[in-house]
Formats: C-alpha cells, structure tokens, sequence
C-alpha cells in the first residue's frame, strides 16, 4: 500500500523519505560548492573547527560525506522497514539522532556570531523536526531491541 488508508495522512515513511532526501541533499550541497564557498562564513567557524579536529580532512568534505551516507541508509531503512525489524529501526534512529545533533550544532555555531540569524530559527527547527521522526519511531526502535535481547538470550542458552 503507497497510500495513507485514510486520505487525510501522510503516512510516516513518505514523511521519512522527506527527512533523507533532506539530509542527503545537504550533503551533496556541501560536496558541489566544495570548500570556496559551503560553510566557509564565519558563522560556521565553531562547526568547522569540531569538525576538522576529528583528523579526516576538510569539515566540507567529512559533513558532505556524512549527510550523504546518512541520508541513504535512511532511505535504505525506510524502504526495507519490516523485512529488517531487528535491524532498520536503529538505523532510522540513529540516524534522526545524529541528524538532532548535527543541525543543533549548526545552531549553536551561528549563534556564536548572530544569534537574530535567521539560520537559527530554520536549523533549530529541522532539528525539532528529526527529533519528532525519532519519537515517531520509538515503538519501531523498541520492539528491534526486544527482538535483539530475544535473540542475544536464545545464544546464551
């Protein structure tokens, strides 16, 4: 079934779907305007910083590489959904997680230079907006565990 059985939803993957072309396309726009121009303002000099002090080359490349792999396991996981129960929910877990985490440190990063940016508003509200995906998907995430620990106790015995 593509649609909502009842016409006036979205059902939550076609939502899901959104949320990792989302990040993929975030990705990808790092990785065309390269390090001339994508987050080369000054806004993003705190973001930049944490990102090069991991040790794996520009914070361009890394965030371009990051957001692009996030958004395809996402989409990955979304697609498989059931067929992986034990595993898909924790990828789309942690990938709305590291999508909070990402977008908040982007917030934070402007806000050290303008705080009444208007990037403040929209980040912070993409992080909101994958901080509800993962509530929306905690039933998902915590039936995978049960059918882990199930397994995990199958072994031990």
């Amino acid at each position: 079934m593509t649609r909502s059985p009842d016409p006036h939803f979205v059902r939550l993957a076609t939502i899901e779907y959104f949320a990792a072309a989302a990040v993929f396309g975030w990705g990808l726009w790092l990785l065309v305007w390269g390090s001339d121009s994508a987050i080369s303002s000054a806004a993003f000099a705190y973001l930049r910083a944490s990102v090069e002090g991991w040790g794996f080359g520009p914070a361009w490349r890394v965030l371009g590489l990051l957001g692009m792999a996030s958004g395809v396991l996402y989409a990955i996981a979304v697609k498989i959904n059931g067929a992986g129960m034990m595993w898909t929910p924790i990828v789309r877990g942690t990938t709305c997680v590291g999508a909070v985490i990402f977008y908040a440190n982007l917030v934070y990063s402007i806000m050290q230079v303008q705080p009444s940016s208007t990037g403040v508003y929209s980040y912070a509200t993409i992080s909101v907006f994958y901080a509800c995906l993962f509530v929306a998907n905690l039933d998902r995430f915590a039936v995978s565990l049960v059918l882990i620990w199930e397994r995990l106790r199958g072994l031990d015995t």
